[in-house]
């Protein structure tokens, strides 16, 4: 193990035995296969790989003080980019449904809510945005869950 104080900065402990210093937890050595999803190696010990046993992930809104447009869905906000294709997005789900961006979540309904959350159901959107070389364009988008 080698301790290295940073000038002016934190102190880093490094281990030359692929081990957590503070936890204890221990790796083999890394190669290419470890990042697999269909090599043992690198798969998860619980379930080798199969995914026998699934959970479900239930999405949720953490914080319903906020509103849409000030990351209330963090994905889909990018601090200093309120023109991100997400962002515009949203922008077109609210104008459809008959919300807006600027209110907290907690002043939707639960339908607003539960189409931010799992989409339209097939209903499409018309997103008006601009593309990555700047020029305006039109997409019609079908937000599926």
């Amino acid at each position: 193990m080698v301790l290295i104080q940073v000038l002016d900065g934190p102190e880093l402990l490094f281990s030359e035995h692929f081990a957590c210093v503070y936890c204890g937890i221990s790796l083999g050595e890394i190669e290419p296969r470890s990042f697999s999803f269909n090599s043992p190696h690198g798969a998860c010990s619980a379930c080798s790989g199969s995914a026998p046993r699934w959970r479900s992930t239930r999405p949720d809104i953490p914080d319903r003080e906020v509103s849409l447009a000030e990351g209330a869905i963090h994905p889909y906000y990018k601090a200093n980019n309120q023109n991100s294709y997400y962002m515009k997005l949203l922008e077109a789900v609210a104008k459809r449904y008959g919300f807006s961006m600027s209110v907290p979540v907690r002043e939707l309904s639960d339908r607003q809510v539960t189409i931010l959350l799992y989409g339209t159901k097939g209903e499409r959107v018309t997103v008006e945005h601009e593309d990555r070389s700047g020029t305006a364009a039109r997409s019609t988008r079908a937000t599926r869950a």
